[in-house]
Order: C-alpha cells, then structure tokens, then sequence
C-alpha cells in the first residue's frame, strides 16, 4: 500500500482530527470519483509496496476504497457537494479497514475535483488547521493524548470546511490507472 495513502487515512483513527456525529446518512450520498483504479501522487514509479486502489460506488450511496491486492479490509466513504459548482466535496469516513467508525467521532474532510480525472483528498487536522475550525464552532476535544476538532452540527462542519477549501494543504492525489 502507499505509504502516504496509510497515513492518511490512519490520521483520523490517531486523533487530530476534524470529527463529529454522523452529520450525513448514506441516501444524501453522491459519487464524485468515477469506479476504476487509482495510484497516489507517489506512485509514479511503483515499487514493490504500492499497490493500485481499487474504488467502487455501492448501491447505498456510499464509497468502497479497497487495495487492489485485497490486503486490507474494506474501507467506505461518503460524500456530499460542499457548494453548487461541485469541485469539492465533504469527505465522511464510514468505515476504515473493515471496522465502523465510532459513534460521535466521524472524521471529515474534503474531496476536490481535479482535471483529467484526476482527485485531491484532504483531511484537516486539528492542529495546523485549527483556526478555521474554531472560527466555525468547533471544540477541541483530548482523548489519549491526541486533539480532535469537534464539530457540533452539520452547519458548523459545513463552514468550517468553505474556510478550509480557500486554502487546503497536504492532499493526496489520486491518479486514474488506464
């Protein structure tokens, strides 16, 4: 697996992270990254650890993102338009490596639409991202060591994320495998 596609999406499991309660159900959810396969921005000289995601709609709404290989368990993301023009999309992680997320600790973030197929996935942490969380509601909340920004309701969420889109940093991007 790529090794930056791991770490982001174990940041959420670590805390740090942009959470709340399940803001979104399943039937809201659109399907902003077309099925097929994908390499990382890292990826563009695969060696022998990165393996291509596999990414599949399902007929509930939500997202799989599976390693090719089969390696992990299964992972499920939904999505929603964040704003009408559809470049970004609020990013909710459902389930990661075969287990449900926990209640109240939903981790969020963005998705955006690139050119020629291609993806930016960007999760906000709870550190360098903080201010715009703050700014929209959020509430710092420890556990284990580790900060989460806790967001109260989808509104505040929703806002924090506007503030977020106008400067994200520290995407990854996925490349259409032909």
């Amino acid at each position: 697996m790529s090794p930056r596609l791991l770490l982001l999406l174990l940041l959420p499991l670590a805390g740090c992270s942009w959470t709340g309660d399940a803001f979104y159900a399943a039937s809201e959810a659109q399907a902003p990254i077309a099925p097929g396969n994908y390499r990382t921005d890292e990826s563009g000289n695969p060696g022998p650890n990165l393996v291509p995601i596999r990414i599949a709609v399902l007929p509930g709404g939500l997202t799989r993102f599976d390693l090719a290989n089969g390696e992990r368990g299964e992972s499920l993301a939904g999505f929603v338009p964040l704003g009408p023009d559809g470049r970004f999309h609020i990013l909710w992680l459902a389930r990661f490596d075969g287990q449900d997320m926990p209640a109240g600790r939903i981790p969020y973030g963005l998705i955006e639409r690139l050119p020629a197929g291609h993806y930016k996935i960007y999760l906000p942490d709870c550190g360098h991202d903080r201010p715009d969380a703050l700014a929209a509601g959020a509430v710092p909340l420890s556990q284990g060591g580790a900060t989460d920004c806790r967001f109260p309701n989808r509104a505040s969420l929703e806002a924090g994320l506007r503030a977020y889109a106008a400067h994200p940093v520290e995407g990854m991007e996925l490349i259409p495998i032909p």
